[in-house]
């Protein structure tokens, strides 16, 4: 048996977070991850023909975490704020939309306390919302929450009573994966050995013990511990046993695959594409009137990929579409091809240009299928109603010897790396502080 200090499940963010916290504090920790990557759902690609990193998981940072950009500041990564220019498309034509002031408005009359109910629900008892308006909040919730408007929390997304917050955005130029990296490589005094391509299947634990089983290239190994330290996303807490990824809990945890229940990992579909020319420079994406960048992001409900934007501000050909919730569902199982040829057909529509002009301007694509990912199955977590207690109830520790992290256990940030990393550094410092209570006999 290998043995270290703690045992940490998962190498994304959360995991990686966790692990340097610990060994700054003079532990020795193995991270054992089923990829035979770090990084977790942050999946950058490196191709020299691009000319920037292809994200083909997170991309952005959401408002202005301290937490990353110290972590950016530290690392010497190289972050470029975007330009909050969003347009929408409606009825009338293009937009041009202050999408977080207008869906801000809407979620302020949300309920945050009493019975839960669905987004849908929501705006059936909400007639005189407009059309338009309503139907930007839905491409909110389905492509931003990832997630279908009659199985989505009001209360998950409800900022009645809140501070208004930062919606400044950021991109990481030298990659995404440069972050995991640097939390991968910044151990402290205690040590951190990273396992890849090993596929945790059974987790047994009693008080102050855990004993792990994985697999790694076909055989059986097993790591032993006092603690361990579980990161997994909540589609892989998910998945039926015996199935791949999947794993057993000795004892069972019933507390947690109750909450299970009312948390969800909703799907998403991102396809990242290179032109060989910025043609949408020269396509009208809105009003004549339009200053600023010409493309920065495209909301059009209704269409194969209802959401775009471009590399902006820095020149480059590349333009990403995606779909999440519904729209994803759609395009579940689609071949790469059919993808692509389907992203050209829906910019081509958008910006009136031809498909074949589109088409024929095409150089590459990537894309990654989160849904059949095993170690994933999806992309990030909603709430489903009467959800909001769920995501405590994970993140709380089993017996002083299970600890529990990751983007969907966050209360407030979920679905995002911040949320992942801010999950890691909190379930170290109850590990720690369960040590300390056991040196003192408390």
């Amino acid at each position: 048996m290998i043995r270290s200090d703690v045992l940490v499940v998962g190498a994304g963010a959360a995991g990686l977070a966790a692990a340097k916290d610990l060994s700054l504090a003079g532990l020795s920790v193995i991270v054992l991850d089923a990829r035979e990557r770090s990084g977790g759902r942050i999946a950058t690609v490196r191709d020299p023909s691009w000319p920037l990193p292809i994200e083909l998981g997170p991309e952005f940072i959401h408002g202005r975490p301290r937490a990353t950009l110290g972590i950016l500041e530290a690392s010497g990564l190289l972050a470029v704020q975007l330009a909050d220019v969003h347009w929408s498309r409606g009825r009338g034509g293009w937009k041009h939309e202050d999408i977080w002031r207008t869906t801000g408005a809407i979620t302020a009359l949300m309920r945050n306390a009493g019975k839960d109910r669905s987004v849908a629900e929501f705006l059936a008892a909400h007639p005189r919302i407009s059309r338009r308006v309503r139907d930007l909040l839905l491409s909110f919730v389905e492509g931003y929450e990832a997630a279908p408007s009659d199985r989505l929390s009001e209360q998950s997304i409800s900022t009645r009573g809140r501070e208004p917050e930062s919606h400044d955005q950021f991109r990481v130029i030298n990659g995404y994966d440069r972050l995991t990296d640097w939390l991968a490589h910044s151990a402290g005094p205690g040590s951190v050995s990273l396992r890849l391509g090993t596929v945790v299947r059974t987790i047994r634990w009693a008080r102050r013990s855990v004993e792990i089983e994985a697999a790694v290239t076909g055989e059986l190994v097993r790591f032993g511990a006092a603690h361990a330290l579980v990161t997994v996303p909540v589609g892989v807490w998910k998945a039926p046993a015996g199935t791949e990824g999947a794993i057993v809990f000795e004892p069972e945890l019933p507390e947690k695959r109750r909450a299970l229940e009312r948390i969800e990992m909703g799907p998403v579909v991102k396809i990242v594409l290179r032109f060989r020319e910025k043609f949408w420079d020269s396509a009208s994406s809105g009003s004549r009137e339009q200053t600023g960048p010409r493309l920065g992001f495209l909301q059009a409900r209704g269409a194969a990929f209802p959401a775009w934007w471009s590399a902006a501000p820095v020149e480059a050909p590349i333009l990403t579409a995606w779909a999440g919730g519904p729209a994803a569902s759609v395009l579940a199982a689609i071949p790469e091809e059919e993808l692509a040829a389907r992203a050209c057909a829906t910019i081509a529509s958008l910006l009136g240009l031809s498909v074949r002009r589109v088409s024929s301007l095409l150089e590459a694509w990537r894309t990654h299928d989160w849904q059949a990912d095993p170690f994933s199955r999806g992309a990030y977590s909603y709430l489903a109603p009467g959800g909001v207690p769920a995501r405590r109830v994970l993140a709380r520790p089993a017996g002083g010897t299970l600890f529990f992290a990751g983007e969907g256990l966050h209360p407030d940030q979920s679905g995002t790396v911040v949320g992942a990393i801010g999950t890691g550094r909190r379930a170290a410092r109850q590990l720690l502080r369960s040590r300390s209570e056991k040196r003192y006999g408390l």
